[in-house]
């Protein structure tokens, strides 16, 4: 029997990823939720289906003879950094996110579709300012938007979870790696005309994961069936921000020459939080489960994602 995925945010950075290493796998099938465009992956008969609406999902599902939905996994949102966080900002941040998963899960639960696992996209903003100490799954919620936004959708994913009788997991997302789009495609070329730039004294811990090894903690989480709540997506070697340019402009024979002082953000209002919070991210559930980081070093990650692609 195919297993039966459903995946909002199927356009963007991670789900680029994440749709092409299922679909290696002979017995998936995947539901992309998407809205306008379709994303540039090849439609494979009977295992890739786009769709619009939960109405769509069940109509495949009726005509297969199923009523399951295996994993859900949500990876939808606007981008945080994109814009500034002005009141209104903020509102269409919360409801890519908050609102989304409400409204497909109460979808999910009129179409009477069974659902076994709620993956959700969640980030290390949840820890806001850490400093220098190590967080693991257990750290508290810390102050400010980012952290309130990571909040408000663990509640929800968990509360969809209990509703559904389902498993659960918070997927707090360190800064992901990879080629052709998130943070490396606004840092490569600054980096390579040596441009790279270090905010404020450059201490602040970025912890950050390649998205190869997200996506296979994703499958990891899933084949092991680890118990429900938050997991950080991170590799258990995070930089601080000082170093992780020197790699970044090190790849391209560079160095970091450029220093934007805190003071220089002010006008960023709480959205400074982005660049100068430090999260010192452990992976512990992860570790424990007996996870094996395939690139955990930096070094390797920047060349991989930057000059084999």
């Amino acid at each position: 029997m195919a297993q039966n995925y459903f995946i909002t945010g199927a356009s963007g950075f991670i789900a680029q990823g994440l749709i092409p290493a299922l679909l290696q796998n002979p017995e998936a099938r995947i539901f992309a939720y998407v809205h306008h465009d379709k994303p540039d992956f090849p439609e494979v008969q009977d295992k890739l289906h786009y769709v619009y609406s939960i109405q769509d999902v069940r109509s495949i599902l009726m005509q297969l003879g199923e009523s399951k939905i295996h994993t859900v996994v949500h990876l939808a949102g606007a981008g945080i950094a994109d814009w500034p966080w002005t009141p209104k900002r903020k509102e269409e941040l919360k409801n890519s996110r908050w609102d989304l998963v409400t409204r497909l899960h109460q979808s999910f639960s009129d179409a009477e579709i069974v659902i076994d696992r709620i993956f959700g996209a969640s980030a290390i903003g949840f820890y806001g300012d850490g400093g220098d100490y190590w967080l693991d799954e257990s750290a508290q919620q810390g102050r400010g938007f980012a952290a309130e936004l990571c909040a408000g959708i663990e509640r929800r994913i968990a509360s969809a979870a209990q509703e559904a009788d389902a498993k659960w997991y918070a997927l707090r997302f360190g800064v992901v790696l990879g080629p052709d789009g998130g943070l490396l495609s606004r840092l490569a070329l600054p980096a390579k005309l040596g441009l790279g730039s270090v905010f404020g004294d450059g201490q602040q811990w970025v912890s950050w994961i390649d998205r190869h090894d997200l996506v296979q903690a994703i499958l990891f989480v899933e084949e092991h069936d680890l118990e429900s709540g938050p997991l950080n997506i991170t590799s258990p070697e995070p930089e601080q921000w000082g170093s992780f340019m020197q790699h970044l402009s090190g790849v391209y024979d560079k160095k970091t020459r450029i220093r934007i002082p805190s003071l220089a953000l002010s006008a960023l209002g709480e959205m400074k939080s982005v660049f100068l919070d430090s999260a010192r991210v452990t992976p512990k559930a992860l570790k424990d489960a007996g996870f094996s980081f395939s690139v955990p070093e930096l070094d390797t990650s920047l060349k991989m994602n930057l000059i084999e692609h």
